[in-house]
């Protein structure tokens, strides 16, 4: 009996990543590769990787449902207090 380890590479995909749309009240978007809620606060991690938070107050919930809707996509908020 022999182990071997094998590396399986997944053929590269032409289709490009899809993100997450985060508007903002102040008329900015934001890419998000993922999203979570941890308090008051929207967190995620951008295009680049990086880790990422911006205050629940601050998004624009309407067009962030909208925009995530376009690239099917849910994008699910808490209700806004």
């Amino acid at each position: 009996i022999r182990s071997a380890i094998q590396e399986l590479n997944p053929p590269p995909s032409t289709d490009p990543p899809v993100f997450f749309a985060i508007a903002l009240k102040d008329g900015s978007k934001l890419s998000a590769a993922a999203v979570w809620v941890q308090g008051n606060d929207l967190r995620y991690v951008d295009a680049e990787g990086a880790n990422r938070r911006i205050a629940l107050t601050a998004i624009d919930r309407v067009t962030t449902r909208e925009l995530n809707q376009a690239r099917h996509l849910n994008l699910r908020l808490p209700p806004a207090q």
